[in-house]
């Protein structure tokens, strides 16, 4: 079974049935009674991320998100919090790669020797970048610590081989950090479950970087006079930037195994 919600209960019909508002913009299904589970809001250990003290007259709880099924907007901001973990097998490589059809038959040959000259870094597995490291400041040096989200037993071989996976590929280690964030398993429309690290505690005492990107009118108008103009996408730019080694404890996560 995978909960869902919370989810206000908009009224209660009879002694056994309620009417449910399942996507709190009036979309409203009824639900039997052995159907729903009332939710608490957890309190969080850490007190600087507050929570109400009091129960909350809402329903069930959120440990698999199916992406089929929820509504686009609500969907694309959660995902926009979660961190999804990279492939440990390539998808994609320089076969994948499009060139224009507009170039003569000269210009192909370029292209195609230039891809194959770098065709180690064309592919949707990240390297690691050794330019710099990232680091993440608090505005308080109390640990962030959540209880794992209630996982289906179904679930825990998808956990474990995300897991092995992020270590096979060096990205997560075990770890004893006073730290530890929830994990969510989100089904995506494919079919295929995703492993994501829910990291919205740790973003909320997050120090804000106020460094901004570049414009990208003036840095098209620099474009101006060139004769050919390549678009490159960094695949999974998130885990390419290695942590200060401060900063590691702060991004751990609680698994069924433990922490990493």
């Amino acid at each position: 079974m995978h909960w869902k919600g919370p989810f206000c209960i908009v009224e209660k019909m009879g002694d056994l049935d309620y009417r449910i508002d399942v996507r709190a913009r009036g979309k409203i299904k009824l639900f039997h009674v052995n159907m729903l589970k009332l939710y608490v809001e957890r309190e969080p250990t850490n007190m600087c991320i507050s929570a109400p003290e009091h129960k909350v007259s809402f329903v069930a709880t959120v440990s698999v998100i199916d992406l089929e099924n929820e509504d686009t907007d609500e969907v694309d901001n959660y995902e926009s919090e979660l961190i999804e973990t990279p492939p440990a097998v390539d998808n994609e490589t320089l076969r994948d790669v499009h060139i224009n059809e507009a170039l003569n038959a000269n210009e192909i040959v370029k292209v195609q020797c230039l891809l194959d000259q770098f065709s180690y870094v064309l592919t949707d597995i990240p390297g690691r970048t050794n330019v710099l490291q990232h680091d993440i400041k608090l505005t308080s040096d109390d640990p962030v610590r959540f209880k794992p989200y209630p996982i289906p037993n179904a679930m825990l071989e998808t956990v474990n081989k995300e897991v092995d996976k992020m270590i096979d590929i060096d990205i997560t280690e075990r770890s004893d950090s006073p730290h530890s964030s929830p994990f969510v398993i989100v089904k995506k429309k494919d079919q295929n479950n995703r492993f994501c690290i829910d990291f919205r505690g740790l973003k909320s005492i997050t120090i804000f970087d106020a460094e901004t990107i570049g414009n990208r009118e003036e840095m098209f108008s620099k474009l101006s006079g060139y004769q050919f103009i390549s678009k490159i996408d960094l695949t999974k730019g998130y885990w390419q930037i290695g942590l200060v080694d401060a900063t590691k404890p702060k991004t751990a996560f609680q698994t069924p195994r433990g922490l990493f």
